[in-house]
């Protein structure tokens, strides 16, 4: 502590002295601890100990979630084994906390507070091998007996010597943790030889896998949270609108009626809040719902509230689920020549369900630590959901969720889009009330666009275009309403991005000659139009409605700039601002430019990435340090799912706070603000999947060309032809080296070819079938 306190030090020469104070030490008696069968590990300490045994008793690494790292809210959702470092760790000294302002400091952040009331109320721990009388343990015992009191629903158990007294012991009491204690020795031999002989006879169990996400909660409120935002029709701030589906499911537990006391006191258990927060929130909640007559207030003798609305809340969601489910059924048996049995109905019912609470809780995780979410592996659900089906049918189901969610129609859009946000800020609530609904600074005063987001912004027909501009313009309008201002602005160094991608969109468009439009219709087929060049994605949607559309007339209307200066401009009309990278501290620029070359080296080796896109990101995130130290709230937004990633690993951690994902961005407006409800769009970003082999997408892209050329009835029990054109094309595509993964015109032109020579013979194998079961027919 002397040396964080000791001003004749530079901070270089303090982080330094407590990275090598804990550099050594000894981990071989933690082995026997490390073979205790545990889903999660907490501590307080600040070395790698832990780590050493867990490798030498388990042959595995833990995951590593560190309190001053951007992702730690983030283990609230882990559901793999994982370490939990709750004062920081010594690799980073900056994220120690060691003295009593930084005890202060972390009493009231809201992460570290959410973190410890998941702990206690959410998960069973043993406490065991170290001292109530550390002032570490006793600020986590304080703040959990702050934040909830003796309400703990969790199990919990501590191993005491035996002569260990004092408060604490009564503080266990009120916070549910029995007392087991042991013979008191200087060694405490007694408590080690209980470990080692517990572990050695467990040691052949299975490693810790973690736990599976915690859907029951989330399933009680979902159907009374579904039916309040379907009833909201105008704009309001998605995160008030759960919490008032919360409320109105309690009110319509109790036939009586109840008063806000007790009202206050369930939402403060469900969301495990202090009493005041909780008040607070009941009282916005009955204030709403008073407002829409779905409850009113009598004295009886005391103020009541009753629930007065329809009771049939599950009928919404049900009907949804539903929707989704027949659309699965449906697509199985017209795309894939699948039969809906009773045993398929049952497992695409059962998937459905599942996939929309466990794509609230992934995208919970997610938004709470701040990276983008996974792509949804479909395949892995249906295979749990159906042991009972064949693997063919199981890969034909997996096939089928893909397709839709990659392809919905405009109706399954609606469903999912709805379904998808409000399990989302449900898990969100639940597990991080306080970020979800007690943010201090909410909105920011200037974001940052990405070369990613700022294109498909402003280039209409990008499937992203108008979900992006909608929350753009919600942001704009929220900081009016609070008599703010927020700023959107771009980087001198994205301007040439932007240019260099148009122009790389012109030369792909211009090496397709005579075929260009079949060749986009390909690499659309195969990719999606979000995951191609920008300009040449949204050009292929405009030209489904206007087939005469030439590409020029397009980037003229759409894209009408050819430099820097003019791009500009066309900007500033747009109420983009321009800040050039000059202004940015360029010694702190070209330190961050190493750090994340570091990050990257892999894709510089393969040239998915270059020197120049580096340094543009380098002078971003240079340029939100900056504004960090002019005291303004600023954001980066970028769709580069590994950019904040690669920055919280490098010597800045904390600038990796200041960079957020797309979705993340359109989840906290939609949270904080609301976005209107015609934003269907925003399921593309939420329903995001992903396909596990070549095979698996040349099949999607197979079968849905087919679609396109005949109709349902046509294409019944087909699905053998689709199998086995995609099985023969994905073999043949390995032995010809064509990768699906390409980087270069070379790639993307050889695989181009290829996949429209397969198309024809696809083609002509598909109308011999139809045409001999037409003979056969007559």
């Amino acid at each position: 502590m002397y040396y964080f306190q000791c001003n004749k030090l530079r901070d270089g020469e303090k982080y330094q002295f407590l990275r090598d104070a804990f550099r050594t030490y000894d981990s071989s008696t933690l082995v026997g601890l490390a073979r205790l069968p545990a889903k999660f590990i907490v501590t307080t300490n600040y070395d790698r100990a832990l780590f050493d045994a867990i490798a030498k008793a388990q042959a595995t690494s833990p995951l590593d979630y560190v309190y001053g790292d951007p992702d730690f809210p983030g283990v609230i959702f882990e559901e793999q084994f994982h370490v939990a470092r709750l004062h920081g760790c010594a690799e980073r000294p900056r994220t120690i906390q060691l003295t009593s302002a930084h005890y202060e400091a972390i009493r009231n952040d809201n992460s570290y507070i959410d973190v410890l009331t998941h702990l206690f109320s959410r998960t069973n721990l043993l406490f065991l091998g170290f001292s109530f009388l550390d002032p570490a343990i006793q600020l986590v015992l304080e703040t959990v007996n702050k934040r909830l009191g003796p309400r703990t629903d969790g199990r919990h158990v501590a191993l005491l010597p035996s002569n260990a007294s004092g408060d604490f012991l009564a503080r266990l009491e009120r916070l549910n943790v029995a007392k087991v204690f042991y013979e008191s020795t200087p060694d405490h031999a007694a408590l080690w030889a209980a470990i080692n002989s517990f572990s050695a006879a467990t040691q052949a169990a299975a490693k810790p896998k973690g736990s599976p996400a915690p859907l029951g909660q989330a399933r009680r409120y979902l159907a009374a949270c579904y039916a309040r935002v379907q009833m909201k029709h105008s704009l309001r701030p998605l995160a008030k609108t759960v919490v008032e589906g919360i409320v109105s499911q309690l009110l319509q537990n109790a036939q009586e009626g109840m008063t806000k006391d007790v009202l206050a006191q369930l939402v403060r258990g469900i969301l495990r809040l202090d009493n005041s927060s909780a008040s607070d929130l009941c009282d916005s909640a009955l204030d709403a719902l008073q407002a829409d007559n779905l409850c009113t207030v009598t004295q009886k003798p005391s103020k009541t509230w009753t629930w007065t609305g329809p009771r049939s809340a599950d009928q919404a969601i049900d009907s949804s689920i539903a929707k989704v489910a027949m659309a699965v059924c449906n697509r199985y048996v017209v795309h894939e020549g699948g039969q809906a049995t009773s045993d398929v109905r049952k497992c695409v019912d059962e998937v459905v369900w599942h996939l929309v609470l466990k794509r609230g809780w992934d995208l919970g995780a997610a938004y709470a630590s701040g990276r983008p979410p996974e792509d949804i592996d479909v395949e892995a659900v249906v295979a749990r959901a159906g042991p009972f089906l064949s693997w063919k049918v199981i890969e034909a189901l997996a096939r089928t969720f893909t397709n839709l969610f990659r392809q919905p129609t405009a109706e399954e859009e609606r469903e999912l889009t709805a379904l998808g946000r409000v399990s989302f800020a449900l898990e969100l609530i639940l597990n991080t009330p306080r970020d979800a609904l007690f943010h201090k600074e909410a909105l920011p005063e200037r974001i940052y666009l990405d070369a990613n987001v700022l294109m498909p912004a402003l280039t209409l027909g990008h499937p992203f275009h108008d979900i992006y501009r909608s929350v753009i313009q919600r942001l704009m309008d929220a900081a009016a309403e609070a008599k703010s201002t927020v700023e959107i602005v771009a980087t001198s160094g994205i301007l040439n991005e932007v240019i260099s991608h148009r122009t790389l969109a012109e030369a792909e468009v211009k090496s397709y000659g005579q075929d260009a439009l079949r060749s986009i219709a390909t690499e659309i087929g195969l990719f999606g139009s979000h995951n191609v060049n920008v300009f040449v994605g949204a050009y292929s949607a405009l030209l489904r409605r206007d087939p005469s559309l030439k590409f020029g007339d397009f980037l003229a209307k759409h894209a009408p700039y050819t430099t820097e200066t003019e791009l500009a401009s066309w900007l500033k009309q747009k109420r983009i601002a321009i800040v050039e990278d000059a202004k940015a501290d360029q010694a702190l620029r070209a330190k961050i430019s190493y750090e994340l070359q570091k990050a990257f080296a892999d894709e510089l080796e393969r040239g998915k990435r270059n020197l120049l896109l580096i340094d543009h990101d380098a002078a971003q995130l240079a340029l939100l340090e900056r504004d960090k130290q002019e005291g303004r709230r600023s954001l980066l937004v970028s769709a580069d799912k590994r950019l904040r990633f690669a920055i919280g690993a490098s010597q800045y951690p904390a600038l990796a706070e200041t960079v957020v994902s797309h979705i993340g961005l359109t989840q906290m407006v939609d949270l904080l603000v609301g976005l209107p409800e015609d934003q269907h769009d925003l399921g593309r970003l939420i329903w995001s999947s992903k396909v596990s082999t070549d095979t698996q997408q040349l099949h999607l892209y197979l079968l849905n060309r087919a679609s396109a050329e005949y109709d349902e009835a046509i294409l019944m029990n087909m699905g053998d032809v689709v199998e086995q054109i995609a099985a023969e094309a994905a073999e043949s595509a390995r032995h010809k080296n064509i990768s699906f993964d390409f980087h270069d015109f070379k790639g993307r032109e050889a695989l181009l070819q290829f996949m429209q020579g397969y198309e024809d013979q696809f083609f002509a194998a598909l109308r011999e079938k139809i045409e001999k079961r037409l003979g056969e027919a007559s």
